[in-house]
This record gives C-alpha cells, sequence and structure tokens, in this order.
C-alpha cells in the first residue's frame, strides 16, 4: 500500500538514529575537511551545527568518482593536508600511505 510506505519513510525521516562508527570516528578528528576518508562509501552523515546531514561523496557519478574522490583524500593526507587518514578494507587495495622523509617535507602522519 502507497500510504503505509509513504508514512513508514516518513517516521524513517523523522527517527533520531545514531551515527555509524565510521561517522563518529570521522567527527571526533575533525570532520572530513581534517580526516582522509578512504573508503567504498558514496555517502557520509557530516555533525553540522544544525545537526547530522547526509553528505555525497561521489559528486553522483558512481564508482569512477568514488575513486578519485579517495585518490584525492589519499594526495591530502600524503601531502600533510589531512593528518588523519581512515581506510576500509573496501578501498585498500593497491594503497601506499608512505610518507616523505626529506627534510621539509610535511609532518609524517598518522595511521
Amino acid at each position: 500500500d502507497k500510504k503505509l510506505l509513504k508514512e513508514l519513510r516518513q517516521e524513517l525521516r523523522a527517527a533520531k538514529l545514531p551515527a555509524g562508527l565510521l561517522d563518529l570516528l570521522l567527527d571526533r578528528f575533525g570532520g572530513p575537511g581534517k580526516v582522509a576518508e578512504l573508503t567504498g562509501r558514496t555517502r557520509r552523515l557530516v555533525s553540522t551545527a544544525g545537526g547530522m546531514h547526509l553528505e555525497d561523496r561521489s559528486g553522483g557519478w558512481g564508482d569512477a568518482a568514488k575513486d578519485s574522490v579517495n585518490i584525492a583524500e589519499q594526495r591530502a593526507f600524503q601531502e600533510g593536508r589531512k593528518r588523519i587518514a581512515i581506510i576500509t578494507e573496501a578501498a585498500s587495495a593497491g594503497i601506499s600511505l608512505h610518507s616523505e622523509r626529506r627534510p621539509g617535507a610535511s609532518p609524517a602522519p598518522r595511521y
């Protein structure tokens, strides 16, 4: 029944569900601006002054954009723009997060 489905969707939107562990970690360490997220996710919950909201990570372009987002996040971590990286198994294949050891390089990242 369409009416019942519509009511159920409204109830789910109004429910105050807790964030997932990954979202809690991101929030705890400063949010997406400070933490590199290398995952298979296309969306994430982001904490704002108005509460949590859903943010699209892929720009709506599917798997190709998801890979591009992960590459950009990896670079931000390696260049020291983001000091913490969270990596899931879904994005870990072939990733190397070695830090630069030359004088003048960004401080060593934290894993």
